[in-house]
Order: C-alpha cells, then structure tokens, then sequence
C-alpha cells in the first residue's frame, strides 16, 4: 500500500486522504451520569419502567435497572468514565438513563455511534488522569481525537463489524446450549436414568478403592521443567513438564490439596509424573473402562467431598474419600459407549470454541484495517 500517496499523517497516524479528524468534543455533546433517581426506579421493567438505566459498569453491558422516564434519548455512545473498564464504550438508542461517572455522548451528524464506539475500544487508549482510582472526564475525553471517515464508510464500517459480532454472539449461544445440553446427557448417561441404543442389562456399583489402585506422587513442583519430555501433574488445570517419568500407562489425576481440591481432574494414558499432593487412580479392574471412570469420578467427587465436610468448602482431600467412593459400574461394552458418546459431544464443543476464537480473531484483524482506512469499503 502507497502510503505517501493514497494516506496523509495525522497526530492519530496516517489515514485516507479523504478521512478528516476530529476531537470528540467536536463531534459529540458530552453528557455525565447524574445520580439515581430512586423514587423513579426499579430493578425490574414493567409497564411503567420500561427506560433501561445504564450505570457505570461494564457487566451485563452497564445496563442497571429501569427508569419511568426518558432521561436521555437518541443514538448515542456510552463511556465507562470511572474504575475498572475505564474507556469502554457501548453504542445506545432509544430512551434511556445515565448514573454515576458513565459519559454520555451523542454524536453530530458527521459521525454514526457504531462507528464511534467501535474506534473508542479498539483505536484509542485512555490515559489514567488519577493515581488512585481510574477516571475519566468529560472536558478531558472532548480532547481525544477519531478519525472520520464519510458517513457511507462509516455506515459500512459498522455494518460489517456488526455482522461479525452477531456471528460471534451466535456462536457463543450455540455453545452455551451444547454446554447443557451436554451436562444434562452426562447426568444422564452416568446415572442410568437414560440408556443408549441396545443395552438393558443391569448395573453392578462397588468402592473406588476395589476397582484401581490409589497412590500419590513424590515430585514438589520446582521439580517442573520448561518443555521437559513428558506431562507432569500438579495441583491445578495447568499441565506442567517434567524430564522423567514415574508411571505409564493409563490413570486419572485429581488435586489432593489447594484451591482446585474437588475440581480439577485429569485423564491420561501414557508416559507422566505427578506431584506428591495429587491422588493417582491407575490399574483399573478388567470389568472398568478408564476413561468412564474419569467421566464419572469428575462428574460426582465434588459433591462426595462437600458431603463429608461441615465447611462450605474443603482444604485437602483424604484418600478415604476416594476410596470410599461408590461408583456404578454398566458392563464394559456400556461404558465404551458412554464414553465415546460423550467424547463426541466434547469433541464438537472445542471444534466450535475454536470457530468462535478464529472468529474473534478475525473480527480484531477486520477492525485494525477497516478502523484506519487500510481496506475500503466503499
């Protein structure tokens, strides 16, 4: 790209000899929050609080509750003014209300908020003006400069960023209907109240400790070495590596002490170490398929712990609590099914995890070229 003849330099850097730039100031009247009118307010939208109020937050997109009254309306962009998530930006239209340090700004008629709030959070950075708590003003967020591109590029500039965003949404709604759905096929499955095509016969249930053997590692976890040879398990959902090994062949791994105690579980069958406070099952009985004894231990360990506690939570687990555990054991054909059927749904949820990431990958690729005038839309 000829940049010497297609863009100009700018203090907001090159951009098209056609796109202008302007402060903020001078493109948007800039509203503050004011403070909650609570004789006007609800938490819930009903007939006569219908206004969503926005607050300075950036959970649930700022929104607060509802107003019985339209204290702003139009299309405008709010800005978190204040703590964390200083800086970000959501477009707004309709009716509705500001509280706390959120900044309001409606723009002109040079500029769409969708365009607008899409260059706030990803072209501008925001200088902190306190040494306590982030803040921003509104005298000082008049001052910032945007590039401002004609309204048709704007508008499809946006347009294009929305679509992309309403792609990412619906990928991450689909996922969190397969993540039910999953759960619930799992509490099925490992339960017997559903039964998969073609077996009937009944279900045997026996202690953990008569169905594998439970030891712990000998490794602390200074014995971990960056890109080492094989995995090396400690007390949390990281991975770590380790030069040697102390056992092959196939077991499952859960953390005998700290913050993941009844929470992380691993499954592996292979060459690994393990950290001396985490619990090793291996050498499972002829009759139990590792792998379903990975999906059913890690689906109800958890509770079996919480139960043996009179403490909200638990610092460490002690081996009885494992061995005994009662697990229901189908015949070994069922549990192969069960296993390979929930492989299945896991295997379309990272295949869909990664779509989404890919996607968001793009999306911030599209937004540097677009946002700066690099790729033309029109």
């Amino acid at each position: 790209m000829d940049l010497k003849k297609n863009f100009k330099k700018t203090e907001i850097g090159f951009i098209p000899n056609d796109w202008q730039v302007a402060s903020i100031g001078e493109i948007c009247d800039i509203k503050v929050g004011r403070d909650l009118h609570e004789d006007r307010y609800s938490q819930i939208s009903d007939y006569n609080f219908k206004y969503p109020v926005f607050s300075n937050t950036v959970s649930d997109y700022g929104h607060y509750g509802y107003y019985n009254f339209a204290e702003y309306e139009g299309e405008a962009v709010t800005v978190v003014g204040r703590g964390v998530g200083l800086g970000c930006a959501f477009p707004r239209t309709g009716c509705f209300g500001a509280i706390g340090r959120l900044l309001v700004l409606f723009p002109n008629k040079s500029v769409k908020n969708n365009f607008l709030f899409n260059y706030i959070n990803n072209r501008i950075t925001i200088l902190n003006e306190s040494g306590g708590i982030p803040q921003l003003t509104g005298i000082s967020f008049s001052k910032y400069k945007v590039p401002v591109p004609p309204l048709k590029e704007q508008e499809a500039i946006a347009n294009t960023l929305s679509d992309a965003d309403a792609y990412i949404e619906s990928l991450e709604k689909f996922i969190s209907k397969k993540r039910l759905i999953k759960k619930g096929v799992v509490q099925e499955l490992l339960s017997g109240k559903r039964r998969l095509s073609g077996f009937n016969k009944n279900w045997s249930e026996d202690d953990i400790e008569n169905v594998c053997e439970i030891t712990t590692g000998s490794k602390n976890t200074q014995d971990r070495i960056e890109n080492g040879h094989y995995p090396f398990f400690v007390r949390s959902q990281t991975i770590e590596r380790i030069n040697t090994y102390s056992f092959d062949g196939e077991a499952v791994l859960t953390a005998g002490d700290g913050v993941g105690t009844g929470k992380v579980f691993h499954y592996i069958n292979g060459k690994f170490d393990v950290h001396q406070r985490v619990y090793r099952m291996s050498n499972f009985r002829e009759d139990v398929e590792g792998y379903y004894f990975y999906l059913f231990f890690s689906e109800h360990f958890y509770d079996r712990i919480m139960q043996m506690t009179a403490k909200s939570s638990v610092d460490s687990v002690r081996r009885e609590m494992i061995a005994r555990m009662k697990i229901k054991i189908p015949e070994i054909n069922e549990q192969r099914a069960i296993a390979q059927t929930l492989k299945d749904l896991d295997l379309e949820l990272k295949l869909n995890v990664d779509r989404l990431q890919k996607a968001r990958l793009i999306k911030q690729g599209m937004m540097q070229e677009l946002l700066t005038g690099r790729i033309r839309l029109v």
